[in-house]
């Protein structure tokens, strides 16, 4: 729990730094301001001063001097260092060329300004490969962005005299990504996140190592829903059948060549339409087959529904029109099966 800002004692430090020295003894200021636990970077106020080494990595100096009490003012011994996104999936839509990332970076309460008063923005910055990340080349797509600060009113007297402080989380839209990537339909974007002043040059890292600005965003192309056949027909098959299974397709013809389904349905609709027939592979060749009491079983997210269409004839398919098992509605990624449940088989086609 972070100090408040008056009223400081030695007790309160004392507890706020984890209780490092029994109430029963001498506590002086000279052994309470640079102590190990007073040097939390994350906290906006506290003792010391923070600054930066050659990679750019955050440290604090703990005070030898001028100690004063009123510096742990506000001082946060827990206060959470500055992240990049956790790592996410990013879906963007079958078609078009490019598309935005919204991500949401978490700079907490860190006292940005006192490190390095030009950190006034954040640089993103993504890679196809980790490797690239590592060692800064090649990015495949670069954004500068400034923070958002608030105004505050300095806590008088204090060593950080800051009267602006970055709001918190920071969202930022990653515009205009390329897609689709290298491969579909999942691909990285390996996010390399900093401070930095505008022309882009790493000031400070987020936390302590470059690696806390990391994250991957996993790019997925969503898929339009699709209706597939599956599984084979009942059995036992007829005499010199070695399989039969459902056909589908978006025309009645009675063989093999007709026209597919391009996608499954409107995405959000709750329709599926369809035709469906019999198809068997009788020796060397393959027949269209006929039933009567043709059941299918249309499988969909988890639910199923049984339609049972009547007599099938094998000189054309089945018209099926119905709606999604489970009041379910289209969505992108998720495909519909059509299996044959139930029926008696008849005459047949040979198909050329």
């Amino acid at each position: 729990m972070a100090l408040g800002s008056s009223n400081i004692t030695m007790s309160a430090v004392n507890t706020e730094l984890g209780s490092p020295y029994s109430p029963a003894q001498d506590m002086l200021l000279s052994v309470l301001a640079p102590h190990a636990n007073a040097g939390n970077i994350a906290s906006f106020y506290g003792t010391g001063t923070l600054v930066v080494d050659s990679n750019k990595n955050v440290s604090w100096v703990a005070p030898t001097s001028d100690y004063k009490l009123g510096d742990f003012r506000n001082y946060n011994a827990s206060a959470a260092a500055p992240a990049a996104s956790n790592n996410f999936t990013h879906n963007y839509p079958p078609t078009g060329s490019s598309d935005d990332i919204d991500i949401t970076t978490l700079p907490q309460q860190f006292n940005i300004l006192f490190v390095d008063s030009g950190a006034q923005y954040i640089y993103y910055r993504g890679y196809l490969t980790t490797a690239n990340r590592t060692a800064e080349t090649s990015p495949y797509k670069t954004q500068i962005s400034s923070w958002l600060y608030n105004t505050i009113t300095a806590l008088s007297g204090h060593t950080r005299t800051q009267t602006e402080q970055i709001q918190h989380p920071h969202t930022q839209t990653l515009s205009s990504v390329s897609i689709p990537m290298p491969a579909t339909p999942n691909d990285y974007l390996y996010l390399d996140t900093f401070f930095c002043n505008s022309g882009g040059s790493r000031l400070v890292n987020l936390g302590n190592a470059v690696a806390n600005g990391y994250t991957t965003i996993t790019m997925h192309q969503q898929q339009y829903p699709t209706i597939l056949n599956s599984g084979t027909g009942p059995t036992p098959y007829p005499s010199g059948y070695t399989v039969i299974h459902p056909v589908i397709a978006s025309t009645s013809g009675n063989c093999l060549d007709d026209s597919p389904i391009p996608y499954g349905g409107t995405i959000g609709g709750t329709n599926i339409t369809f035709y469906v027939g019999m198809h068997g592979v009788y020796g060397l060749t393959t027949r269209n087959l006929a039933a009567t009491n043709f059941t299918i079983r249309i499988s969909y997210d988890g639910s199923t529904k049984d339609v049972n269409t009547g007599t099938l004839y094998s000189s054309t398919k089945k018209y099926v029109s119905t709606t999604l098992p489970g009041s379910k509605t289209w969505e992108y990624d998720k495909n519909a099966t059509i299996t044959i449940v139930s029926c008696t088989y008849g005459s047949y086609t040979t198909c050329p």
